[in-house]
């Protein structure tokens, strides 16, 4: 008797390791559409998975014989209805091969955790059915909105704002019921509202019709895990899927999208609203912006971390008993220590990367593996007693705060302190206060002065009469080509949280983007900054990717980059010809190279950087096809350094 068999190609929900194969081919001889759960046997378990393609074929025997590999049948049905809409498999599937990462990978963003522990064998059945009928009849042509945030705590704030009252969320602070709860009702489309963090956009939406993404300008939209997407780029492609309007909001927009917005300045679906704090407060004004050069200060003998002119605006606040917030984007108290007689700096025996020095408690500290040893009191290298500290951190501003200005309430706000933690040295001290606290302290007066770092951009803070940037210049010299615009952001961002004066300390006065920052001039900064990235072709000119490897062995992570960096000049050489592009060269290679930090967690770091103008995405794929698995792709990096 002759009947239908169907070949399922199926994603598990359940983690599999990133190197293993994402994607596996079942039969069944039930007909399922793709988006469909099923649930499948992975070895001697059974695990939910995902329908994403479906394929007829006849003859049972004659199937099974010509596969070339075992094919196993689905264990059961959970459900016909789809979990993953076309919506959301065309997503998966661009962003798939946009980022070059498992299709699977993408597809476990969209599935909440609950649905992926569900046994779905014999003795226990699927509540799915049960927990949508806990809903009212889904509303199709009900109008949804996407707000996103880059941090969970700025949703209460958006929704206040806004005057939300009903929304859904989604983020990563949700324990499991509450996610798949708030999943439902998009599914069911029972809230017109969606305020989520990035993750938001892998929502089931019945009927999106608009996007917001509040400060766009976020770090915290680039996934810096596997599937390493920014949330900027995935938002545009699913508002272009629903036909929705998208519309980006920031004071310091990013260059790319500033330039994006000119290029669709008569597209109606798209918009970019600049909304710093004059936008929203029409009463408010722009801070008096002081500059300082602190080159002019040494030479006026003033050592100190405090200008002239900011010990003297300083003093005028205390006396009026006003608030002054202090910025620092270091923290620590020393950035290094130096022998200067034989020139020795410690390093992390982990990571090739200078100690930095903290005093609370008093440790050598590496911001990247943890790893904590006592500063030494003579050098190592050839015992001399003729070590200094150099460079200044959040810790060292508020110990030279404190010497100057004994009573004056301060706190310090920085990620070394945004959670308690007991001493190590003494349990029975004071537990450090919370990031909640020093926030709530800072907002009811408790406290005069607040000294932070970059943590301080997405708190709720009150604008003060004085805000001051100790040094400007920790960026600018850093060699990647967003150097400069990071520079301009954090400043104007600073400047937002003073109402009355703002004193900018800087070595390089004359850098066009402390200039522009300090006169409150994005049109001139943009200007300036799009024409170097079209001279030098980076984005949003060309496309950069990063290539990645890691080896505990140093010879073997050089090896390796430069075998695979000849194989990509040959493959894209290849490319260029049979595709009659060499009349000039849309990809060039950087490297390979170390990484800027060349060892990190006693790993080897070598990096590839690819810089393209190709558009076809099949053409560039042909490029990232020959890159070895256990190598890192990371399309359009936050830094190439």
């Amino acid at each position: 008797m002759n009947f239908s068999l169907y070949l399922l190609r199926v994603i598990p929900a359940t983690k599999i390791p990133l190197l293993a194969p994402q994607i596996l081919t079942y039969f069944s001889a039930q007909a399922l559409s793709a988006g469909s759960l099923v649930s499948i046997p992975i070895h001697k378990r059974k695990s939910i998975g995902v329908v994403i393609d479906i394929e007829k074929i006849d003859g049972q025997k004659m199937a099974l014989r010509k596969a070339e590999f075992e094919l196993r049948g689905i264990a059961k049905v959970i459900s016909l209805e789809k979990i993953i809409s076309e919506n959301q498999l065309s997503l998966a599937k661009w962003m798939s091969e946009y980022y070059w990462c498992p299709v699977g990978a993408i597809i476990k963003l969209m599935i909440p955790t609950s649905l992926s522990s569900l046994r779905g064998g014999s003795g226990r059945r699927s509540n799915l059915t049960e927990s949508q009928n806990n809903f009212t009849k889904p509303q199709d042509q009900a109008i949804q909105k996407l707000i996103l945030v880059p941090e969970i705590s700025l949703i209460e704030k958006i929704a206040k704002k806004n005057k939300i009252m009903d929304y859904a969320v989604l983020h990563s602070d949700l324990t499991d019921k509450q996610y798949y709860e708030n999943w439902l009702r998009i599914k069911s489309n029972n809230t017109q509202y969606v305020i989520a963090t990035r993750m938001g956009l892998f929502a089931p939406f019945k009927n999106l019709k608009e996007i917001i993404i509040e400060n766009e300008h976020s770090d915290l939209y680039k996934s810096r895990q596997t599937p390493r997407y920014h949330a900027r780029e995935v938002a545009a492609k699913l508002a272009e899927t629903w036909n929705a309007k998208i519309i980006f909001k920031s004071p310091t927009p990013s260059i790319e999208t500033l330039w994006f917005a000119e290029k669709n300045k008569n597209n109606k679906n798209w918009k970019l609203i600049i909304n710093n704090f004059k936008n929203e407060n029409a009463n408010s004004q722009s801070p008096i912006t002081n500059l300082v050069d602190l080159r002019e200060e040494l030479k006026a003998g003033n050592f100190s971390i405090f200008s002239r002119l900011l010990l003297e605006k300083i003093k005028i606040a205390l006396a009026k008993n006003q608030q002054i917030i202090l910025f620092i984007n270091r923290r620590g108290a020393s950035t290094v220590l130096m022998c200067r007689d034989c020139g020795y700096t410690p390093k992390c025996p982990n990571c090739d990367v200078p100690l930095v020095y903290h005093l609370s408690p008093v440790q050598f500290l590496c911001h990247h593996c943890g790893h904590q040893e006592f500063p030494p009191v003579v050098c190592p290298n050839c015992l001399g007693t003729r070590i200094k500290f150099f460079g200044i951190g959040s810790q060292k501003v508020e110990i030279e705060f404190k010497k100057l200005f004994s009573e004056a309430k301060v706190t310090r706000l920085d990620s070394d302190i945004a959670k308690k933690v007991e001493s190590v040295e003494n349990p029975l001290s004071c537990q450090r206060q919370s990031e909640h606290q020093i926030i709530d302290d800072f907002n009811s007066k408790k406290t005069q002065v607040l000294i932070g770092t970059s943590i301080l951009f997405n708190k709720e803070l009150p604008r003060v009469p004085l805000a001051a940037m100790m040094i400007a210049d920790t960026m600018l010299h850093l060699p990647d080509f967003h150097s400069n615009e990071r520079t301009f952001q954090i400043i104007s961002q600073l400047k937002t949280l003073s109402k009355k004066e703002f004193i900018l300390q800087t070595y390089s006065p004359e850098n066009l983007a402390i200039r522009f920052a300090a006169e409150n001039n994005l049109q001139s900064f943009y200007a300036e900054e799009i024409a170097v990235r079209k001279e030098f072709s980076y984005p949003p000119f060309s496309q950069l990717i990063k290539l990645i490897y890691q080896n505990k062995n140093a010879d073997k992570a050089k090896e390796e980059a430069k075998i695979l960096a000849e194989k990509l000049k040959r493959q894209i050489s290849a490319i260029e010809q049979s595709s009659k592009l060499k009349t000039y060269k849309l990809t060039t290679i950087l490297g390979p190279s170390p990484a800027f930090i060349p060892k990190i967690n006693g790993q080897y770091i070598w990096q590839i950087i690819l810089k393209t103008k190709l558009t076809d995405l099949k053409l560039r794929n042909k490029i990232l096809q020959i890159v070895p698995p256990d190598w890192t792709v990371n399309v359009n990096p936050l830094q190439i350094i």
